[in-house]
């Protein structure tokens, strides 16, 4: 058994259901944590909250997160003209759908239309300005900031942006760029009311021991009107209807509570917020399957491993497919988004 404090067996934290096991004997496909953990299913099917058994003591969760991944600044390559061609359609997408300062050339207005062919990579576009249209001056927080690199872009677009992290790593991000921000839990850092037009949080709600008390802390920061955008896995996904245990987004044991469209609903209203809208989306689709298909196979995943050319062309064109499913109605995708306002 592993050094990690657990806690007692507890009910669904959404509805106080009983929940049955959906996977047994999981262990840290990712990292090596040892341990070994169940995913119990809220058996309340207006809920479907699955959640980590037996869960860990809130003081023991740092230990979860050693050499966690997205502490690691990403490798950025040359582009190719190619690439470079892509780019430039990407620009001309999103200065069209979010208003975004981007200058659109000839090749990017010729691109668009092709870029808005495809589902996969419009999801992945829209993920990258965490679906929010161009606001100068706009006063963003983001919520499990990481390496910082989502911050930069939004900051390269206009907005004022200001991070959290628990990592000590992420006080580097503020000598290297000048973008304030604060170590520690969302909940410990007393930050004034009314502060911001925006919090994000991009997979970072289901880390968190209690999400709803995180989420009243946003309510709290957010402005009148204000808006929080949250993303997070959904276990009604393709993936992980194909998959089952095998799927990425499981992730135990860091992964304390995975989401159904209607416990993240019910539970962004329980904080306080008086609209909570729900969608799911295919971001990363290819990436994802390649993951949980290697769990499947190995039993581990090395994050950051890619698949090989051949598999990455078969699986573009699967997520493709799966896209223009979703877009009929035909299931969901592997990843919510909470939109909700105060």
């Amino acid at each position: 058994m592993c050094n990690i404090y657990m806690t007692t067996k507890q009910p669904c934290y959404n509805c106080g259901s009983e929940g049955k096991t959906l996977y047994n004997t999981m262990h840290d496909r990712l990292f090596g944590v040892e341990g070994s953990w169940d995913l119990l299913e809220c058996t309340n099917q207006a809920c479907g909250l699955v959640w980590l058994d037996p869960m860990p003591r809130p003081d023991e969760l740092p230990k979860l997160y050693e050499n966690y991944y997205t502490h690691t600044p990403p490798k950025l390559a040359q582009a190719s003209l190619v690439k470079q061609y892509f780019t430039e359609g990407c620009h001309a997408y999103l200065q069209e759908k979010y208003q975004t300062p981007h200058a659109v050339n000839r090749m990017g207005r010729l691109l668009k239309p092709l870029i808005k062919l495809n589902p996969a990579w419009k999801a992945n576009l829209d993920f990258s300005l965490f679906y929010l249209p161009t606001r100068p001056g706009g006063k963003l927080l983001e919520v499990g900031c990481g390496s910082g690199q989502m911050l930069k872009n939004m900051r390269d677009l206009g907005w004022n942006v200001t991070g959290i992290d628990f990592d000590p790593q992420c006080q580097s991000l503020t000598e290297e760029t000048g973008i304030p921000v604060y170590q520690g839990d969302l909940l410990e850092q007393n930050l004034p009311a009314n502060s911001f037009d925006v919090i994000v949080m991009s997979h970072v709600i289901e880390h968190l021991p209690n999400p709803i008390a995180s989420l009243q802390e946003c309510l709290r920061l957010l402005r009148p009107e204000g808006r929080l955008i949250a993303i997070t896995p959904n276990t009604k996904g393709y993936i992980h209807r194909y998959m089952k245990q095998a799927s990425l987004h499981l992730d135990p044991p860091r992964h304390l509570h995975l989401f159904t469209a209607n416990a993240l609903q019910q539970i962004a209203h329980k904080a306080g917020f008086k609209q909570a809208h729900c969608f799911s989306t295919i971001r990363d689709f290819t990436g994802l399957w390649w993951a949980s298909s290697q769990i499947a196979k190995h039993g581990n995943y090395q994050m950051g491993r890619s698949a090989p050319l051949m598999n990455k062309l078969f699986l573009s064109f699967l997520a493709v497919m799966f896209g223009y499913a979703h877009q009929f109605g035909w299931g969901e995708g592997d990843e919510l988004v909470l939109d909700a306002r105060k």
